[in-house]
């Protein structure tokens, strides 16, 4: 079946933490399109139900066990996966967690180094190798790729008790815009999805997603399928000239004032 404009057939796409939530729902959309899956996740058994889940959509899929924060295990595992596949069109910066504090007063040094050893340092290593090997590509005569990370609305906004979780997405998106610039003579784009609160199963509890959805324009939580469409446009050729961007897509939160 053609897909037209977002047509990622013959491309291959990494996504780090792919094995669930936000990550597993953009290399589904991916998939949707056409686009093979490698998947990086440390738990075995959700690596494989991920797989088998894309699989079924008539793509190729393989998942590596690879924590993030080991800057040997990104290493390695990206060569491997490179090795088996021959090149990567799509890096989908993504692997994190939510580690809320009771406040910023009482957050620890550990809760603090844990968030920034998966979501910063990790996304660093992660992105320096997606650079690496797409300016390589390029250089050898190949097209160009995408690389794209996955923020939140607290690039923009503060949230109580997760500061450490906000500075390193702010981090990150700060990093992107660099990528972005240094990249873009070769034609490799970088950008950011910024979503708001999507129900996955690193949300809160019930009368924190009460309140979330009466906060939202359009009263309702985010869907992962809501994400799915963003992380297509710009891992396709559709997104040529968009580069250094920060997609939100938050059911309209950070445009009301209320």
């Amino acid at each position: 079946m053609s897909r037209g404009l977002f047509d990622l057939s013959g491309k291959t796409a990494l996504v780090t933490g792919g094995n669930s939530g936000l990550g597993l729902a953009y290399a589904r959309g991916l998939a949707k399109h056409g686009a093979d899956a490698i998947l990086w996740g440390r738990n075995q058994e959700k690596n494989a139900a991920a797989v088998a889940e894309l699989e079924a959509l008539g793509v190729k899929a393989f998942a590596q066990v690879i924590d993030v924060s080991d800057e040997q295990q990104v290493i390695v595992g990206f060569a491997e996966a490179v090795d088996r596949v021959g090149r990567l069109d799509i890096v989908i910066q993504n692997a994190g967690f939510s580690n809320p504090a009771p406040s910023f007063v009482e957050m620890t040094t550990e809760a603090y180094r844990a968030q920034m050893s998966v979501a910063m340092d990790g996304g660093f290593y992660t992105l320096r190798e997606a650079a690496r090997h797409m300016k390589e590509r390029v250089e050898a005569g190949d097209p160009p790729g995408s690389i794209i990370l996955c923020g939140s609305g607290s690039v923009f906004q503060g949230i109580h008790g997760m500061e450490h979780y906000g500075a390193a997405k702010a981090g990150l998106a700060s990093m992107m815009k660099g990528m972005a610039t240094e990249l873009a003579p070769l034609g490799i784009r970088v950008n950011m999805i910024a979503p708001g609160y999507i129900d996955t199963e690193l949300g809160g509890s019930a009368e924190i997603k009460a309140f979330m959805a009466s906060r939202t324009p359009m009263l309702r939580l985010g869907d992962v399928a809501d994400v799915e469409a963003a992380a297509v446009y710009l891992a396709s050729d559709a997104a040529r000239y968009h580069t250094g961007d920060i997609l939100v897509i938050d059911g309209g939160w950070l445009a009301s004032y209320m």
